[in-house]
């Protein structure tokens, strides 16, 4: 038998997480808000054929309104997808510890915008300029054949040389990986791949952030992304 009182706190809080008014829910049934503020009191039940009405307004299922399972919703949490936060929050601090000290590199920390002092002394109209790049198929053979750090490093520098074609001298690199689970040991390695390259190329390295998605990637397999910004006058 069906638990009143469970039903209308059911609707009751699925109501106020879509913003609405008893009034307002009574209007998009065609039915008076009474009948609302009774179902919400568990005083009485609606119909079999209102529940699937209510459900669909309220954007639900069924099956939550009837069961009232407010009160067994589980809250989800990153452990739940198979991540380990807590290592990944480590790891994520040794990526910072590779930025290097550098005047002209103001402020480099994970998710956060990057912030750079340009180097445009001597340019008399300066152009900021930026390209993004991703491997494209070559990353699935890296990971396949373990080749990460080689993977990174031909990233790196195709993204210096994709601005350099055009003149530019490069400035700062960031890097993004979405990746699986594993020890941090691979995703440090990759790190200090890009920035190799970026002293050889003289870049600034601006760090690596690294989004953990556990539920998407198997461990050891990863997604990359690189981006670097350049300066040049205008007239060259």
């Amino acid at each position: 038998m069906l638990d009143k009182e469970k039903v209308g706190r059911a609707i009751s809080e699925q109501r106020k997480i879509k913003g609405m008014t008893q009034k307002q829910l009574a209007d998009l049934l065609h039915i008076s808000y009474q009948a609302v503020s009774r179902w919400e009191q568990g005083v009485s039940l609606p119909s079999v054929d209102m529940i699937y009405d209510i459900a669909k307004t309220l954007e639900t299922t069924v099956d939550f309104l009837l069961n009232g399972l407010s009160e067994e919703r589980k809250v989800i949490d990153y452990l739940d997808t198979g991540l380990d936060t807590q290592r990944l929050y480590i790891t994520k601090q040794r990526l910072d510890n590779l930025i290097p000290r550098d005047d002209s590199l103001l402020h480099a920390h994970y998710t956060d915008p990057v912030f750079i002092k340009p180097a445009i002394s001597g340019m008399e109209e300066p152009v900021c300029v930026f390209t993004n790049l991703v491997p494209g198929s070559k990353e699935r053979l890296a990971m396949e054949n373990g080749y990460d750090r080689e993977i990174c490093m031909d990233l790196a520098a195709s993204t210096a040389n994709n601005l350099m074609m055009y003149g530019v001298t490069p400035a700062v690199f960031q890097a993004n990986m979405v990746c699986g689970n594993n020890d941090g040991g691979q995703i440090l390695t990759m790190g200090e791949a890009f920035k190799e390259v970026c002293r050889e190329s003289g870049m600034l390295f601006a760090g690596m952030e690294v989004s953990g998605q556990a539920i998407n990637y198997r461990i050891g397999e990863y997604r990359l992304k690189a981006m670097a910004m350049g300066y040049v006058d205008r007239k060259k």
